[in-house]
């Protein structure tokens, strides 16, 4: 019970950075957020989704496992290697079904990579000579060996060396 609590706050503390870049003149800092929220679906697509994947399936095989070779003789074995295997395809349907979903979503609202919503900003339009689509900001990032910095009232990016 004392979990809830603590998820719900730690929740909000780490929402503050956003929150508080939404009230700034310029609006959000989006290649940044684009970058880390780019960083977090690279995350779960290479390591969460294959984790999932990866212990549906060995359940699957101790399931298997327990029902032909350590169950060969025992009942009980046998039903509790049963619940595993049933277990491990359920899994998999879940998994399998939760990706077709998302994928049907995608296509569906015409989502690529190269055609995604824009980040909701406060105030209207940016400020005049920032880039709504963030590209000095996004240049400076790609290009710069030091720390990228954009202005909020004039727009203007610099890099500031190492």
């Amino acid at each position: 019970m004392r979990k809830i609590p603590f998820l719900i706050v730690s929740s909000a503390v780490l929402a503050t950075p956003f929150l508080a870049a939404a009230q700034s003149a310029g609006g959000i800092n989006l290649p940044l957020v684009q970058k880390y929220s780019a960083d977090i679906i690279n995350l779960i697509n290479s390591v969460f989704v294959p984790v999932l994947f990866a212990l549906a399936f060995l359940m699957f095989i101790w399931g298997v496992y327990k029902y032909f070779i350590l169950g060969a003789t025992e009942e009980a074995a046998k039903g509790e290697g049963r619940q595993f295997v049933l277990w491990g395809v359920v899994g998999f349907a879940v998994i399998l079904s939760i990706w077709g979903i998302v994928n049907v979503f995608i296509s569906t609202l015409g989502l690529t990579s190269n055609n995604v919503p824009a980040f909701p900003t406060l105030g209207g339009t940016p400020t005049s000579g920032a880039s709504s689509s963030g590209s000095e900001l996004s240049n400076c990032l790609n290009t710069c060996t030091g720390t990228c910095t954009q202005d909020n009232v004039t727009g203007q990016v610099s890099c500031s060396p190492k």
